[in-house]
């Protein structure tokens, strides 16, 4: 599930902003949309990420190391920049909202997943209308006073689903929308208070205002019993298995923040009571202490900056990263060893060469005369 997620959002996002965007001029509200997140739907997953500083600060802090990564990243964005007409150094911050509408496994299909990726900024949103004249037929279709771009129904026979169609819709100067066709609708009435995603789970993903990254997922009983559904019994031993850990979690939450030295992770979950987050952290403190020391002084030195803590139904794991310790991990990671050389090949001694065989010598026939 996670990798075909991972490829719709790609998609989703790069038919937005690289290759595939197609955004017309529509009137702009007076007031410029400061949080992305409010524009998203109903959602069971959220997540943000400021770019501006991801790339103008954490970035370029982790490729210290690796300035040849960074000058390459670089030219990339201004090639971006040169074909499309927006500045992804202007991108401020982007919001992500996923809803879940089917089971989860072998089967996921696009339709199981309503996904919206809101993207606010100071770049000029109709600068990309250029770009998107020269990319072929667009469809046009009005939903709450807003224009919504996708691309055209195929020619029949041929069918999809508008789960399965990309669109987006200009929300104001500043913000793009991006997305299947029903969430971008969706975020359109979000935007204007139906149906938003629910203020506690944005605020566990935006609880740290420092982070570059959060995100949080909710785990109510309609998406447990979505996700633990499906056919068959040859899975429904793993289906039982996720149902019941699903339905002792109530919330999940991570962030990634930064500090002038430094960077913090932070890793929690919401379980269903206060006794079970307790023991939980009891349990993972006294598996750190005994077996930390198996792997290593480094290792050590990690565990040792892992904070394990709970209050109420919530159990919390955080750590610092010095700056150098992630930049050498970066470099270890992105410098692949180069595949070493055959050795050279044993010079076989050659066998002499055959003696040359002699040229055989005609014997000339005796003659003999009969005496009579």
């Amino acid at each position: 599930m996670i990798s075909r997620l991972r490829s719709l959002l790609l998609s989703l996002f790069l038919t937005a902003f690289v290759s595939g965007a197609i955004v017309s001029a529509q009137p702009s509200s007076s007031a410029s949309l400061s949080d992305p997140m409010t524009a998203l739907p109903a959602s069971d997953l959220v997540a943000f990420a400021n770019v501006r500083r991801i790339l103008t600060d954490a970035v370029p802090r982790l490729l210290a190391k690796d300035p040849g990564t960074l000058v390459k990243m670089m030219a990339v964005l201004n090639e971006v920049k040169t074909k499309t007409g927006i500045n992804i150094l202007g991108i401020d911050r982007i919001a992500l909202g996923v809803r879940l509408l089917g089971p989860i496994g072998p089967n996921f299909k696009k339709e199981s997943v309503g996904v919206a990726i809101v993207a606010h900024g100071d770049f000029d949103a109709n600068a990309l209308i250029p770009f998107a004249k020269g990319m072929g037929a667009v469809f046009e279709q009005t939903h709450a006073g807003r224009i919504i771009f996708s691309e055209p129904p195929p020619q029949p026979p041929r069918q999809r689903s508008e789960r399965e169609t990309p669109a987006f819709a200009v929300l104001d100067a500043n913000t793009l929308v991006v997305g299947d066709l029903p969430h971008v609708r969706a975020s359109i009435d979000a935007l204007a208070g139906t149906g938003r995603v629910d203020a506690a789970l944005v605020q566990h993903a935006s609880q740290d205002s420092n982070a570059l990254i959060g995100w949080a997922v909710t785990f109510s009983p309609s998406l447990v019993e979505t996700a633990g559904g499906g056919s068959g019994g040859q899975n429904a031993l793993e289906r039982a298995a996720v149902k019941f850990v699903m339905s002792n979690l109530k919330e999940m939450f991570a962030s990634l923040g930064s500090s002038p030295t430094s960077f913090n992770v932070l890793f929690g979950v919401r379980l269903c009571d206060s006794p079970q987050a307790e023991s939980l952290s009891e349990m993972l403190k006294a598996a750190r202490d005994r077996f930390g020391g198996l792997g290593g002084p480094k290792i050590v030195g990690l565990l040792n900056n892992l904070q394990i803590s709970s209050q109420g139904s919530e159990l919390r794991l955080s750590a610092d990263f010095k700056d150098e310790l992630v930049q050498d991990f970066i470099t270890t990671m992105m410098t692949r060893p180069k595949p070493a050389a055959p050795p050279p090949a044993a010079v076989q001694p050659q066998p002499p060469p055959p003696p040359k065989a002699k040229p055989r010598t005609k014997r000339r026939k005796s003659s003999r005369r009969r005496v009579s």
